[in-house]
């Protein structure tokens, strides 16, 4: 099947996967860089500004290895999810072989201009530690908190409340039920006013 460009944009990323794994290599180069840019915000926006151009190489790391290895992503999640997961690693291999600590820098690179914050629509209206934080010291607990929630927990909370996306658009990135997002969102949210609360008794004790 040879579809223009036009129509290869207009695919949903589950037909692109499909044609990619047939050899199609427009499909292939249409379904990489039309994730490349969302990645990019989320590993800046995980690991600061400071890291802008690190971000941008892991992000390109990571689209070759897609470009090599389609054919072993078997649809068991989203492509999304499988080239999210791809990145990252590819962001600690870099950020592991330069030494960085990333938690040095969140005071100065982190900022509410930069970062579009989602606010959950539960009933209860559910406070979000994010955006309930406004001392930039504070905001370096907070993410370094959120650094050390579990992987399903940290991806929900990073992708609703610092990178701004909606519940159903997490849940379609990453095919969850919207319900199962909403949940983990907040028990993550739960989580990290636990271990904040923590941390203020202790210092208080």
């Amino acid at each position: 099947m040879n579809l223009s460009a036009k129509e290869l944009r207009a695919c949903e990323d589950e037909e692109l996967v499909k044609l990619a794994q047939a050899q199609n290599q427009p499909a292939l180069e249409i379904l990489i860089t039309r994730h490349c840019a969302k990645l990019r915000t989320a590993l800046i926006s995980r690991y600061g500004k400071r890291f802008e151009q690190d971000a941008y190489d892991a992000v390109q790391n990571a689209g070759i290895k897609a470009y090599k290895n389609i054919k072993s992503f078997k649809g068991d999640s989203s492509f999304y999810s499988w080239f999210y997961s791809i990145a990252v690693n590819e962001a600690k291999t870099i950020f592991r072989k330069a030494k960085y600590d990333r938690y040095d820098t969140i005071d100065q690179t982190y900022d509410d201009s930069d970062k579009k914050v989602y606010e959950p629509e539960d009933p209860d209206r559910q406070i979000n530690p994010i955006v309930a934080t406004d001392n930039r010291l504070l905001r370096t607990l907070v993410m370094k908190q959120v650094d050390k929630l579990s992987e399903k927990l940290r991806i929900v909370v990073y992708h609703c409340d610092i990178l701004g996306y909606k519940p159903r658009e997490v849940a379609k990135m990453f095919q969850l039920d919207e319900t199962t997002v909403r949940t983990r969102l907040h028990n993550g949210h739960k989580k990290l006013l636990a271990n904040l609360q923590n941390i203020r008794n202790d210092l208080l004790g």
